[in-house]
């Protein structure tokens, strides 16, 4: 995947990018980065989408703007016009694509996931202190917002070994990065999982309190589904689980940080 060519997709006029190793996307609010970006995992990832959202009962069909609802979200279908023309790496792409051929194939059972995707809305999958289920969330959620907060909740029961620390981990991250978040967004806080509400939920331990997530500060909130994400990456191993991916994707990744925290998170992506 290296260049993607789209006009007339919603808020998109015309849009000609050229993938690097580190791709940065710059402009105005409602411009359509998100829906460029959305648009460019639903391209490569089409068969795992598919084979996520039956999993979860959701009728994939052959009608496009039912299917473009279901991922974009309800309502969203129409993002897709008449004179839309997309093209990725030489290759058009009309809206016909998304339905399922006729007697071939398609490989959907077995297909894996390229793209990994940190939504902008991150908080959303966290917002009372728990990842929520993929189906916890109505029709009108993105499947990039649902997915993602999916993959923090399997973080969270399957992939954070025995203890119910979150932050700081000494088998996560190098401790050079572990520092700089403690410093410029945790202050010696502990994150943990707290079970004492009957579900488990984030709670934070300072200053000998036990506070719940939805009292930390804004940054503090919005960091952590991104350090969850990341964790997801970079799982305790010799070999990283981003190398299962051939791309990621952060949205707005300094969403309510403090410079100094921004620079924590550029530091872990140059990383």
């Amino acid at each position: 995947m290296e260049h993607l060519k789209v006009k007339s997709f919603g808020p998109i006029e015309e849009a000609d990018i050229r993938f690097g190793d580190l791709t940065l996307l710059v402009g105005p609010q409602a411009s359509g980065k998100s829906i460029f970006i959305q648009l460019l995992k639903l391209l490569i990832d089409k068969y795992h989408i598919r084979k996520t959202l039956q999993q979860y009962n959701y009728i994939w069909g052959k009608d496009s703007e039912k299917i473009l609802d279901l991922y974009f979200g309800e309502g969203m279908s129409k993002i897709w016009k008449a004179q839309t023309n997309i093209q990725l790496d030489g290759v058009s792409f009309p809206k016909s694509f998304l339905l399922p051929k006729a007697g071939r194939y398609e490989g959907t059972a077995n297909a894996e996931e390229t793209l990994f995707y940190i939504p902008a809305q991150r908080i959303l999958s966290v917002s009372d202190g728990r990842p929520k289920p993929f189906m916890e969330f109505d029709s009108s959620a993105p499947y990039v917002l649902r997915q993602f907060s999916e993959t923090l909740r399997l973080l969270i029961q399957n992939g954070m070994e025995k203890s119910d620390s979150i932050f700081p981990k000494s088998n996560r991250l190098k401790g050079s990065l572990r520092k700089s978040f403690n410093d410029s967004i945790f202050h010696n806080g502990k994150v943990v999982m707290d079970e004492r509400t009957g579900q488990r939920k984030l709670r934070m331990e300072v200053d000998g309190m036990s506070v719940p997530f939805i009292t930390w500060s804004a940054g503090q909130k919005e960091f952590m589904p991104l350090l969850l994400g990341f964790y997801w990456l970079c799982p305790p191993s010799k070999v990283s689980r981003k190398d299962d991916f051939k791309y990621v994707v952060i949205e707005e990744p300094e969403m309510g940080l403090h410079p100094q925290a921004i620079k924590s998170v550029i530091l872990l992506l140059l990383w």
